[in-house]
């Protein structure tokens, strides 16, 4: 049994919301400043109009790719920290290393 007392920390949703404030605070800055708008405008133009049905499958399986990359980054943060804890502190090499000969 554990002694730690320290709240467990959520790193998927640390990492998520993190991501989900980025996307929202990008999505403020374009709605609020009209030059950048019409920067995105000009930019998006070609790219909304070149859309065929085939893109469809393509940026999905980016996204769901994307999305795993994430999930698999916030499991090795996950495992890491459990091993770390698990592992309690180093033994130590003082006076028993000296007995044990």
């Amino acid at each position: 049994m554990s002694t730690d007392t320290r709240p467990s920390i959520r790193w998927g949703g640390i990492i998520f919301g993190a991501l989900f404030a980025l996307a929202a605070g990008t999505g403020l800055l374009i709605a609020l400043d009209s030059g950048i708008l019409a920067i995105v405008r000009d930019r998006a133009r070609p790219i909304a109009f070149g859309i065929e049905p085939s893109t469809v499958p393509f940026v999905l399986a980016i996204g769901v790719g994307l999305l795993i990359a994430i999930i698999a980054a916030v499991a090795l943060l996950r495992r890491s920290r459990t091993r770390n804890r698990d592992a309690g502190p180093a033994p130590s090499t003082g006076d028993a290393g000296r007995r044990a000969r």
